[in-house]
């Protein structure tokens, strides 16, 4: 009698997956798996979340499994059948995963009108009671597994359905929450763009024939329409900023004889204003074998010269090459040479990427400081013919502005003749300064007798303020209370 010890169920299961929405991930890959490999163009998916009954049932209309299928694939442990070069799921542990997140998991299945329903549930309790006990054996854990048929349920001729009951308290917020089960589908699993994305069929075109990425019918039962990916043209950042995709880059990358792709994949450009909020679900070069998602936004950092600028961007490498396998927890790829390949020609996309981030941030930096100088320009202009200061200090704030404009054009445009708009406010700015005309001082103080030693205050004032709209600011302030003084005291 083989023995294990009683941890090994707990790898096999909870062990396995960071987050319980993990499960949907894996029975729909079961489901793409099913029904691509009977040859069927398209399938369909339904979940049905019950938070009275803390449970969950996920059907598809695929071929479904025989009784002596569903015993041979559904009862042994970390075995499958399933043709691993195929196949998205081939460890036999992702049926089971259910089992990290409630008490029993039963499945559900025939593969003609004529057959019984098969019924194969595995009780989830019954083996960690036996666990915290002793070492269990294989034949303990099959006593915990009881397989019938059922022929009073009405069900397809042809169906695979899982059913996770008694989901635990600490799973219950994402796992019984329809919204969250919505965007982590749509982010996750082989389910089409919308058809409003401008992209979508741009990207369908970078399949050749018979590379096309499964695209599932998923559905929510509840919810009036399937599940899509969460692309859109535009997208949000923070605040009221808001940007847009403007071009999109094809990746092509070979397999190491150079003969077909390893993977193919796209980015889209936008104009890489900073970090795209996580919650959007599209930011990262994300991986994708079998259209389903490897790992999460962060599986390609490792690749950019700073893993900040993999949040700047968007885009995805779908894995063909099938010698590329995700490892056991499906976070990255078990290593080898296939996948240095891949590595090698992505990572050369990756500095591309950050080099585009860097330059679009530098524009935004020098846009800024432009924007900063013209204010000040103006601000200049309006303190020197406010007939505040003194000819002197007027003259010299105007000079200090125009060596401000001339040395711009050298920082700020980085010696580009392309940008006509940007010379052209600075030829503005050089022009307004040229033209500027100091007001009379007796004008400006209006006959207050102390107008001298104001002059040389305000010059003092604007030379040490941090902006000449913060000097002109305080300057208005003072002389309106001047004023208000005189005409107080000037009434009789």
């Amino acid at each position: 009698m083989t023995h294990v010890g009683p941890e090994i169920f707990q790898l096999i299961t909870s062990g396995m997956y960071d987050s319980p929405l993990a499960i949907y991930r894996e029975y729909v890959q079961n489901a793409a798996d099913s029904i691509s490999l009977s040859g069927s163009p398209a399938g369909t998916v339904r979940i049905t979340i019950s938070r009275p009954e803390s449970s969950v049932t996920i059907f598809d209309n695929g071929p479904g499994l025989s009784r002596e299928q569903a015993v041979e694939a559904l009862v042994p442990l970390a075995q499958s059948q399933k043709p691993r070069s195929l196949s998205r799921g081939f460890r036999g542990i992702g049926r089971l995963s259910g089992l990290a997140f409630a008490e029993t998991v039963t499945f559900l299945t025939r593969s003609h009108p004529d057959e019984p329903i098969t019924r194969i549930s595995w009780d989830g309790a019954k083996i960690n009671q036996l666990a915290q006990n002793s070492a269990l054996s294989w034949e303990a854990i099959r006593e915990c597994v009881t397989i019938d048929v059922k022929t009073d349920l009405e069900r397809p001729g042809r169906f695979f359905e899982a059913k996770i009951d008694g989901v635990g308290r600490h799973a219950a917020g994402q796992l019984l929450n329809e919204k969250v089960v919505r965007t982590y589908i749509g982010e996750v699993c082989p389910v089409p763009m919308r058809h409003e994305f401008s992209y979508a069929r741009e990207i369908e075109s970078l399949f050749e024939a018979g590379q096309q990425p499964l695209a599932m019918h998923i559905e929510i039962e509840g919810e009036n329409a399937p599940v899509t990916r969460p692309f859109d043209d535009t997208f949000w950042l923070s605040g009221d900023r808001n940007d847009r995709f403007n071009g999109l880059e094809r990746i092509r990358i070979p397999s190491l004889s150079g003969k077909e792709a390893a993977a193919i994949g796209w980015i889209l450009h936008s104009s890489y204003m900073g970090a795209i909020p996580q919650k959007l679900g599209i930011r990262g070069i994300r991986a994708r074998t079998g259209n389903i998602q490897v790992g999460d936004e962060k599986a390609f950092d490792h690749l950019f010269p700073e893993e900040r600028f993999n949040r700047w961007c968007v885009g995805e490498v779908h894995v063909l090459d099938p010698g590329i396998v995700p490892n056991a927890r499906r976070d990255y790829f078990e290593p080898g040479p296939r996948l240095r390949n891949l590595e090698n020609y992505l990572g050369a996309v990756c500095r591309r990427v950050t080099e585009r981030c860097r330059l679009a941030s530098k524009a935004r930096h020098r846009q800024r400081r432009l924007q900063s100088l013209l204010g000040d320009v103006d601000d200049m202009c309006q303190l020197a013919e406010s007939g505040y200061l003194s000819n002197e200090d007027a003259r010299g704030l105007v000079a200090e502005a125009l060596a401000r404009v001339r040395q711009a054009r050298t920082t700020l445009l980085n010696g580009s003749h392309q940008d006509s708009q940007r010379h052209s406010s600075l030829d503005a700015a050089e022009k307004r300064l040229s033209h500027v005309h100091v007001k009379d001082n007796d004008t400006a103080y209006g006959g207050v007798a102390e107008a001298e030693i104001y002059q040389r205050i305000f010059g003092a004032l604007t030379a040490a303020s941090k902006s000449p709209g913060a000097a002109q600011e305080t300057i208005k302030a003072v002389m309106s209370k001047v004023k208000a003084k005189r005409t107080m005291d000037s009434k009789p």
